[in-house]
């Protein structure tokens, strides 16, 4: 190993007179303290951004949670979740999504005067176990001199990482004086603020937002810290005691406890209409998602639910879903039905609300007296124009937002096609059809998505969207039943088929891998094979292939909008107890995967923690490029699939060996089907992967070991059955792997606004290259060393793939320039993967870069740069990064921009809460 070369220094620095000019950013990690547990400060929270803990917050309602206002500050709202009753930020507790957030109304950014935010979630906090509101002051006095209680995760010593464990101190709460004279160096404190820490015990970055509480009440909300955590210098929080904050809160909760409904979503109700009994309409259901009505719904067989898929777009597990049947009443009587599947039609557009319809599996039988099911139309189904159908719900009744308990109905006349395309919609499909009140103050609004319009007893269609202005007797848009592709029926297919058939369908192709005929196995056998979870539920199995890297189905992960609640769970055998979780921070779909063959059905997932290898975790080598199974040689298939049709999923991991099936007799048994190069089937009757294996490995043993060629892919509904199940041909998409960059989105690399450069501009600029794909820079900086970025390497134990292209500006040209061998890669020592800390790397090459046309190394500014807003200064950045956020090819041709240096504690501002350290 070749001693660490290489210390590059830049101080950035920049004026920094008072509090008001450059706040002190995203603080909070308690130093000092001591490891608690949740059930000692059940209000405590954690606020997630994508999964990742951002900032500490506190229960003040059954709905509501406090924090700090930087904390809200550029996040978007679907993106935030809250952890509550968990002592770990990563895992335990319950989730809940948040559904709106407030900024207090004189939030200053830029001294953090009113630092307070309140956030709404979606479900109450006071159902779940280990969950307490805390008491917020309503006193107008701070305790000074006395001694609160702060807790949170944040890091437990300057520049380090959040901790795991919830931790707790108590501080000294000062006097407005003491405070003054403190931090007068810095600024002058706010009315809204307060000063509060001992030395060696204090808040510190990762826990802003959390509460400071007195006496069995929050007086405070961790606002920020100046200079080291845990030193002299005292602590900054959010006064809550100051009457102008007081009087907020109290208007802010007031608006949440009955939102406005927000017109700009299409989610309709009937407006004018007239109240009904459930008898005159038995099908009729209220769908709700954490015990809140948000849409109708219909009874299409015993144990499913018709719906719109809009209305379950948000829905993250199915637990989350119930319908209250049997009553007009939509708070009150009748029964209530537990989803525990449910499916949007895969072709759903969430942008024109196309294919806009989903079905809904329940425990319980629907068919208790009154409910009974609708009839579906088809495509056999056909109406005059203008017909007179019927649509019902609980939606909006009339211009005040009055939202009815009683059910309504409302008569509507079927239009043409062309009446509503050309009257107020552009994007209008053959999946839509088009109804209206015909009067003025008749329309379906806001609160009935996914009801039935019902036409002679038949449902024809579903409430999909509407005008954003109710009752001006615009049509209402519903999806139609009597599509064949909304139906799933082929084009010239003779016989009809149930809707909701189509569904299992759709459930066979996307979720099919148990392992039928195989054998309960242990994890030290298989410590490659993992559980996909999202929000603690087993979706698929997943592969680890690398120290930071894991490979699934793409099908898996096709339908994440975010990675909020994703998992994976390995190293143990059971797939509910004794393993690691690993948070997954990036999720790469193959760039040709087609949702509809399910070709190039491979996803790699990247993880936050790395797979440290161990006798239960350790990856599994990919086939190489055009390997074949040898002779007489059986593939294993792994996962916690079902070990049934129709049964539940495996607790324990097993396995089965499934013979090879030739791809003629694959297709020949598949002909409605294409199986493609990139597929390879396996199986024979009564040994195959089924539901819940999707993105499972398909394995060859090779040397007291594996190696990985396939993934479970999709297959047959009756699992065992004659028909072999589809993988993955994983060494005809290894591509796939160009495509995963071993940074953050948030951190990836681009020149945006530059322009073409020729390569002896920059002679020194360099091609960093995995199998062959380009996926980072790096510059000469010797005659054998190149220097580039730890994140780009330090997945990559062996050298043994990596190579470096340079001498050219044309980055897919393999004619031009010249291609170096690495042969040792040197992460810097103390390189942090979570926060890029150090993030350099060194790369030796064979041979040497001297004598090469167009390459010779770069030296380094050794001495300090001070750059400011007031004096900036300008450098030079080249790379082959993509140019643009609407694309994500990479340009062939090398490019450079001028972009100046950014002081750091403005850099440190714009990326709070994520953390910028020293390096």
């Amino acid at each position: 190993m070749a001693p660490w070369l290489i210390a590059v220094t830049i101080v950035l620095s920049a004026a920094a007179n008072a509090i008001q000019n450059t706040p002190p950013r995203a603080v909070g990690r308690i130093v000092g303290g001591r490891d608690v547990a949740i059930d000692e400060f059940p209000y405590q929270l954690s606020l997630q951004n994508n999964g990742y803990h951002i900032c500490g917050a506190s229960v003040v309602a059954a709905r509501l949670a406090l924090t700090a206002g930087h904390c809200c500050i550029g996040t978007n709202v679907s993106n935030l979740t809250i952890r509550a009753g968990s002592t770990a930020h990563d895992e335990g507790g319950t989730v809940f999504m948040v559904s709106r957030i407030f900024l207090h109304p004189e939030y200053d950014d830029t001294n953090l005067n009113y630092d307070v935010c309140v956030v709404r979630i979606i479900g109450n906090f006071l159902s779940k176990p280990n969950v307490k509101v805390v008491q917020v002051t309503n006193s107008g006095v701070i305790p000074t001199g006395g001694l609160g209680t702060v807790s949170g995760w944040g890091a437990v010593e300057t520049n380090g990482n959040a901790v795991r464990n919830l931790r707790a101190t108590r501080v000294k709460i000062w006097t407005t004086k003491e405070c003054h004279s403190q931090i007068q160096n810095y600024g002058t404190p706010t009315a809204s603020m307060f000063c509060a820490g001992n030395v060696g015990s204090s808040i510190c970055v990762g826990d802003s937002g959390g509460p400071l509480v007195y006496d069995q009440r929050q007086i405070g909300i961790v606002s920020f810290i100046i200079n080291e955590c845990g030193g002299t210098i005292p602590a900054v929080y959010t006064r809550l005691s100051n009457q102008n904050y007081n009087l907020w809160p109290r208007n802010e909760t007031s608006e949440y406890q009955r939102p406005a409904p927000d017109l700009s979503v299409p989610t309709p109700f009937i407006y004018g209409g007239e109240s009904v009994s459930i008898e005159s309409f038995p099908y009729q259901l209220s769908l709700r998602l954490e015990g809140t009505h948000i849409c109708g719904a219909s009874v299409i067989a015993e144990r499913w639910a018709l719906s719109a898929a809009h209305c379950l777009d948000e829905a993250m597990y199915a637990s989350a879903i119930t319908f209250r049947g049997g009553t007009p009443h939509r708070l009150a009587g009748g029964y209530i039905f537990h989803a525990d599947q449910y499916f949007l039609h895969p072709k759903f557009d969430r942008a024109i609300l196309d294919y806009d319809v989903s079905v809904t599996h329940v425990k319980e039988s629907f068919l208790i007296d009154p409910i009974r099911p609708v009839s579906l139309g088809n495509t056999y189904t056909v109406y005059p124009i203008p017909s007179v159908a019927v649509v019902s719900g609980w939606g909006t009744a009339d211009a005040d937002g009055y939202t009815p308990l009683i059910l309504q109905s409302l008569n509507v006349y079927m239009q043409q096609q062309h009446y509503c395309w050309t009257s107020w919609i552009e994007n209008y499909t053959d999946r839509m059809i088009c109804a209206s009140g015909g009067d003025y103050g008749k329309e379906i609004c806001h609160g009935d998505s996914g009801g039935p319009l019902v036409l002679n007893g038949v449902q024809i269609g579903i409430v999909s969207f509407g005008s954003d202005v109710c009752a001006l007797n615009i049509p209402g848009i519903y999806t139609s039943l009597q599509h064949d592709e909304v139906l799933g029926l082929s084009v010239g297919q003779q016989s009809r088929r149930n809707f909701f058939e189509f569904f299992f369908d759709v459930e066979n192709r996307l979720q099919n891998g148990r392992i039928v005929g195989g054998s309960t196995v242990s994890i030290a056998r298989y410590p490659f094979v993992a559980s996909l979870r999202r929000y603690s539920n087993h979706i698929c199995s997943v592969s680890v292939i690398s120290t930071f890297h894991a490979a699934t189905s793409a099908h898996c992960t096709y339908s994440f909008k975010s990675l909020t609640g994703v998992t994976i769970y390995g190293g143990s055998t059971s797939r509910t107890t004794g393993g690691r979780v690993f948070v997954v921070s990036n999720n790469f779909i193959h760039p040709e995967y087609d949702p509809d063959t399910f070709d190039f059905d491979v996803a790699v997932l990247r993880v936050k923690t790395a797979f440290t290898p161990n006798t239960n975790i350790a990856a599994i080598p990919l086939a190489p490029v055009g390997y074949t199974v040898p002779d007489r040689v059986l593939p294993t298939v792994t996962g916690w699939g079902r070990t049934s049709s129709g049964g539940s999923l495996s607790p324990s991991l097993r396995a089965v060996a499934i013979p090879i099936v030739s791809t003629s007799t694959c297709q020949s048994l598949w002909s409605a089907a294409a199986i493609t190069e990139n597929m390879i089937c396996a199986g024979s009757k009564g040994k195959d992967a089924c539901t819940g294996d999707s993105g499972g490995a398909l394995a060859v043993p090779s040397n007291n070991y594996f190696v990985l060629i396939g993934m479970v892919s999709w297959g047959s509904a009756s699992c065992g059955s004659e028909y072999p199940g589809v993988y993955l041909q994983l060494w005809r998409s290894m591509q796939v792997r160009r495509n995963v960059p071993t940074s953050e989105p948030r951190m990836s690399g681009r020149i945006v606004g530059g322009f073409e450069a020729d390569i002896s501009a920059v002679p020194f600029q360099l091609s960093v290259r995995r199998y062959g794909y380009h996926i980072c820079g790096a510059a000469v900086v010797d005659t054998v060393f190149a220097i580039t970025a730890a994140h780009c390497v330090a997945a990559d134990s062996s050298p043994e793939f990596i190579t470096l292209k340079g001498g050219t500006s044309n980055r897919t040209d393999t004619e031009e320039g010249v291609t170096f061998v690495v042969n040792e890669i040197i992460v810097h020592p103390t390189f942090n993967p979570s926060t890029y800390h150090n993030d350099v790397a060194l790369l030796r090459i064979d041979g040497t870069f001297s004598g090469i046309d167009n390459v010779s190394p770069i030296a380094f500014h050794t001495s300090f740069i001070f750059a400011s807003n007031f004096h900036p200064v300008y450098c030079m950045v080249s790379g082959w990064g993509v140019s643009n956020m609407y694309t994500s090819a990479l340009p062939e041709i090398l490019r450079m921009v001028r972009i100046p240096l950014v002081p750091y504690t403005e850099c440190r501002r714009k990326w709070s809460p994520s953390p910028v350290t020293n390096s």
